[in-house]
């Protein structure tokens, strides 16, 4: 009996709902996209798989300029009127940055496919502003929803468009065309990504129609308020993308574009899912630690959610080293045991962005943007120096080992630094209660 309450009151609590609805979403949603995969990687070479994630790595850096990272401010105003005069931010910025893409992508197609090395890359150029449109509008909706925590909202998009972009991609590797004859990856995440986006926009409706107009007092309040998410958050943002997508942006000018490939079905295998984890408590976190902070609250229990992370993860990533090998064998078949290798390779880096980055908003809270971006710099830095010695050394596997040894050391002292602001923060906590 005692069991039984103990476990209603903790399911009764929101931040475990939220937290279970979107991991819940996220394991649907990852499950489907990963049994896709097992069929996909049968229907396509890894030298498609190698034309897709260029493509992906090329419009996730434009994507973030389509919100300039605005859309976190979302979440922050105590009232709705401040945070639907956000998302209209979001939204004008998105449709300038996105038409100004699809005219330079579409007229520089050519150009731009041949300094990346890869000419059949331009065809599909021209659809560039169209992804950077709709990763655009989901961010900026995802925050919405967290803002007013419709976080099924959150969770049937992620099931949607992996099960919408699995088909499409399924279906244009079965029925080839002149126009996705190797692409059909690209086509099929442009179409799941579009209708998706399409659908989520549905629950907005109300809330909109509630703040039919802002006015440009409201607007330029926020913007000024909320300024370090352009000056800060979206340089770091930059740079830490940037920083994680150049194993593809710049081996893929030294080594063959299978070898792209292999990286990418190994990044789809692991950094997907780990990071769809990472997104769902990072997403109920920030939530609930905006208002715990801003009721002077006490954030201790990130400890203690850490500590019971870590006894779980480090021996799960211990036995997957060892297991990894056969596993990808049976799983995705012949011709990618290069995958399975650099999997092994990425384990320690893995374990460290799923264990530390769920906590990446603590710079938000504590307005320490500034500080989060010179971690970020020096974490690009470092990778690329990884990724240079790779390179001297003629070795693929050699800059993916290195460039993962450098991200742990950055994150393990980005981490150790959000114990530092949490601590400070409880000291101010109990000082201004004892003063009260």
């Amino acid at each position: 009996m005692q069991i039984k309450q103990t476990f209603k009151r903790v399911v009764s609590q929101a931040f475990v709902r939220h937290a279970a609805t979107l991991i819940t979403g996220n394991a649907v949603g990852q499950l489907i996209a990963f049994a896709a995969y097992l069929v996909l990687c049968r229907l396509y070479s890894p030298d498609d798989f190698g034309l897709f994630n260029l493509f992906l790595s090329i419009g996730g850096f434009l994507a973030f300029f389509s919100t300039c990272s605005f859309h976190y401010a979302i979440v922050l105003p105590a009232n709705d009127k401040y945070g639907m005069a956000c998302l209209r931010i979001c939204l004008c910025i998105n449709l300038i940055f996105s038409m100004l893409c699809t005219l330079v992508c579409g007229f520089g197609n050519n150009l731009i496919a041949t300094q990346f090395g890869a000419p059949q890359l331009a065809r599909y150029l021209p659809w560039m502003g169209l992804f950077v449109c709709t990763y655009g509008l989901w961010s900026t909706l995802n925050y919405w929803y967290i803002r007013t925590q419709k976080f099924r909202w959150i969770a049937g998009y992620q099931v949607g468009q992996a099960t919408v972009t699995s088909a499409a991609k399924i279906s244009c590797a079965a029925y080839p065309t002149a126009t996705t004859p190797h692409g059909g990856l690209i086509t099929g995440t442009l179409i799941g990504q579009t209708l998706s986006v399409i659908i989520a926009a549905f629950g907005l409706r109300n809330h909109w129609l509630q703040h039919v107009t802002t006015s440009r007092t409201t607007l330029l309040v926020c913007v000024r308020k909320y300024s370090n998410f352009l000056k800060f958050t979206f340089p770091k943002d930059l740079v830490n993308y940037l920083g994680g997508n150049l194993p593809i942006l710049l081996l893929a000018a030294y080594f063959p574009i299978e070898m792209i490939g292999f990286y990418g079905m190994a990044t789809a295998l692991s950094m997907r899912p780990v990071n769809l984890l990472v997104n769902s408590f990072y997403q109920s976190l920030y939530q609930r630690c905006t208002e715990l902070f801003n009721q002077q609250r006490s954030l201790k229990f990130l400890f203690r959610l850490f500590g019971k992370g870590a006894v779980i993860a480090i021996p799960a990533f211990v036995v997957l080293y060892f297991v990894l090998p056969p596993l990808v064998q049976i799983l995705l078949g012949d011709g990618w045991q290069e995958s399975a290798r650099l999997l092994q390779l990425m384990l320690p880096w893995l374990a460290c962005t799923l264990l530390c980055n769920p906590f990446d908003f603590l710079a938000d809270i504590f307005s320490k943007q500034a500080r989060l971006l010179v971690f970020e710099i020096c974490e690009t830095l470092l990778r690329a120096t990884a990724l240079a010695v790779g390179i001297a050394q003629h070795s693929f596997e050699w800059a993916i080992g290195l460039y993962g040894a450098a991200s742990c050391l950055i994150i393990l002292l980005r981490t150790a630094w959000y114990v530092r602001l949490i601590l400070q923060y409880e000291k101010n906590i109990i000082y201004e209660t004892t003063a009260d």
